[in-house]
């Protein structure tokens, strides 16, 4: 539950009490996806694509579907489309 919400922003498999903790030490914006969990998605992937010596246009291709693929699973809320749209510009 915990690891769905820290990846995908999905806290309904979270306990209340988890919840809760998680408000009063003021760490809930971590449980939020945000433009920079789509650039930390992007930049490992990037790096899992290019230490396997794939050339640069095909793992900058792969690169801009996953990370359309990330901010689609995770409702592409708005700081996720600008993060996804900002990246395949970027690629």
């Amino acid at each position: 539950g915990l690891a769905a919400a820290l990846v995908l922003g999905d806290r309904e498999q979270l306990t209340s009490e988890e919840n809760e903790q998680f408000l009063k030490t003021g760490t809930v914006h971590i449980l939020s996806i945000s433009g920079l969990h789509v650039g930390m998605v992007a930049a490992a992937f990037f790096l899992l694509l290019r230490a396997g010596w794939l050339p640069r246009p095909i793992a900058l291709t792969g690169v801009a579907a996953v990370t359309g693929a990330y901010a689609l699973i995770t409702d592409a809320g708005a700081p996720v489309t600008r993060a996804a749209i900002l990246v395949a510009l970027a690629c």
